[in-house]
This record gives structure tokens, sequence and C-alpha cells, in this order.
């Protein structure tokens, strides 16, 4: 990855330094990256049915919006207060579109 980067970014092509090559072998010897916390199922359900709905109300929503696909993070990020209308049992969301 770093040097597809480097081609990419610089147009120099690493593959014949040999020292350099020699040290980031040496340097990654026993790295190990850290495993990605992500949310089971489980987790999720529990958060939404468990969680107090006066403090946690619109991050409830947004985890559903999330979970059944209905929107691209940057449109998820772009939702303000102003699309969600309260009517009693329903709330419609109009979701901001990004495309052009």
């Amino acid at each position: 990855m770093l040097r597809a980067t480097i081609s990419t970014k610089n147009n120099v092509d690493i593959t014949q330094c040999k020292e350099l090559i020699a040290f980031f072998k040496k340097e990654l010897e026993g790295y190990r990256p850290d495993k990605s916390k992500i949310f089971t199922k489980g987790q999720i359900g529990r958060f939404l049915k468990e969680a107090d709905d006066k403090q946690f109300f619109l991050t409830k929503i947004a985890w559903i919006i999330c979970v059944v696909g209905a929107c691209r993070i940057e449109e998820l990020t772009n939702l303000l207060l102003q699309n969600v209308e309260d009517e009693e049992l329903v709330f419609p969301i109009q979701i901001p579109s990004n495309k052009i």
C-alpha cells in the first residue's frame, strides 16, 4: 500500500530501493493491526430496545437508517433535525440528496 501511494503521489518506484524494503520488513516484523471494533446484531437490537428514548431517540433513528441501508454515509451526516417531521406516531424523514 505504501509503495502504491508513493508511486501514485510522487511518481517514484521504490521497488528498486532494496535497503528501504529491508528496513520496512524489519520494522513491521511482529506487527499485528488492531481488530476493528464493530457492533453485533444483538448489541444493536439491545440498544434499540433498552436505551432511553428521551436521551437517544435521534441516535436510534440514525442506527435504524444505517441498518436498513436507506442512505449513504454522507447523506446521514448531512441529516438535520429539520429533515425529521413529528406526526405523532410516524416520523417521516427527508434525506437530503448529494447527487448532482
